[in-house]
């Protein structure tokens, strides 16, 4: 838990702890989250290495700016 608070924190401090962007934020990744996921399963479907590792790296980034570190690995 005191991992997941450490986190939190980070992830505030790069919005200036304004806890109202950091709910938009979350609210964005959740509604792209559907077409991020749709781009990782086309990547793979059509054999799209670079779509599969630009689409993967946009997702990771966006859960580390979120403070999210476990699921970014």
């Amino acid at each position: 838990m005191k991992m997941m608070d450490q986190h939190l924190k980070d992830a505030l401090a790069r919005v200036d702890n304004d806890i109202s962007f950091y709910s938009e934020l979350i609210e964005l990744f959740v509604s792209v989250w559907p077409d991020q996921l749709g781009a990782l399963k086309n990547a793979i479907v059509i054999k799209d290495a670079k779509g599969l590792t630009d689409s993967a790296h946009a997702v990771k980034s966006a859960l580390g700016n979120l403070g999210a570190y476990e699921a970014a690995q």
